[in-house]
């Protein structure tokens, strides 16, 4: 029984030392609507986003989260979107489905401001049958597989010309409750977060295109998890293929790639991403991200 109860206090330490660098995607001007309700679609007016980031870490069943997203514009001025996210700590898992209303303002030809609001549902789930298989000792049934479901909303404001993009988020806007039977209790990992996202595209000549974009992440109530910021800059070239790198203040570094595949009339991007740590705990965000976005036009 020791074993078990010092097991459980390892795998405490180690969710609450994840669970503070919650999956981020590593492309930021691709993937900014999954935090921002107030959608905007670039190249089509119908798009499908599915998104895979993995842990590459020596620790065991590191963070693992998915993302499928699919947005339409109703009309000129309304966009729908709807969102499913997985994510999966050790024993913590954690799905949510979303959906999205966005009402566009045109200010000009060029100039356009997005609001947006969302309404999401979550179920949130411990499995500690995944503790099972220590020598010498059992799980306490007390302990099995416990979960709680949360809903909540959220809103956001978009700004986009012809060289700059810009928005601002909260995406849940109330803090879970924490989650509490038989005397166990756990916080869930639900919090009021502030999202700002700023990118450029600057045409270097008529074939290439910088593409710089920086993303700022923090809590709205007092908390000991810290800020972070996130930079990209992909060098594009026709749109076809663009390629680059990236920086975080969590102190990781990434590569990025992707291209466009005129047969699937999608993009398609791989990253790395390689903490500048070499520690057990920073291990755990070496990591990579797969996404496919189908324009469906």
């Amino acid at each position: 029984m020791k074993k078990i109860i010092t097991l459980c206090l390892i795998a405490g330490m180690s969710i609450s030392a994840l669970a503070q660098q919650e999956a981020t995607p590593i492309f930021i001007g691709q993937h900014y609507r999954l935090f921002n309700p107030a959608i905007s679609l670039n190249d089509s007016s119908n798009e499908l986003l599915i998104t895979h980031l993995s842990s590459l870490g020596s620790i065991d069943q590191g963070p693992e989260t998915s993302f499928l997203s699919y947005a339409r514009e109703m009309n000129e001025n309304v966009t729908l979107g709807i969102m499913a996210m997985r994510d999966k700590v050790f024993i913590e898992s954690q799905t949510r489905l979303a959906a999205d209303y966005s009402y566009r303002l045109k200010l000009s030809n060029d100039n356009i401001i997005q609001l947006g609001v969302r309404a999401q549902g979550g179920w949130y789930n411990i499995n500690i049958n995944e503790l099972q298989g220590v020598p010498g000792g059992t799980v306490d049934p007390n302990l099995e597989g416990q979960g709680q479901f949360t809903f909540n909303f959220g809103f956001g404001a978009h700004y986009r010309s012809r060289v700059l993009y810009a928005g601002v988020s909260i995406p849940t806007l109330f803090n879970s409750s924490k989650l509490e039977e038989n005397g166990i209790e756990a916080s869930v990992r639900e919090r009021r977060q502030l999202f700002a996202v700023m990118g450029l595209n600057l045409e270097v000549s008529d074939d290439f295109v910088l593409e710089p974009a920086i993303m700022y992440r923090s809590m709205i109530d007092k908390t000991n998890i810290p800020s972070t910021v996130d930079m990209n800059l992909l060098f594009n070239y026709r749109d076809s293929f663009k390629v680059g790198a990236g920086y975080s203040t969590r102190e990781t570094y990434s590569i990025l790639a992707m291209f466009y595949s005129e047969f699937l009339n999608a993009d398609i991007g791989y990253a790395y991403e390689q903490s500048l740590q070499s520690d057990l705990l920073n291990a755990a965000k070496n990591s990579s991200q797969l996404f496919v976005n189908i324009k469906m036009k």
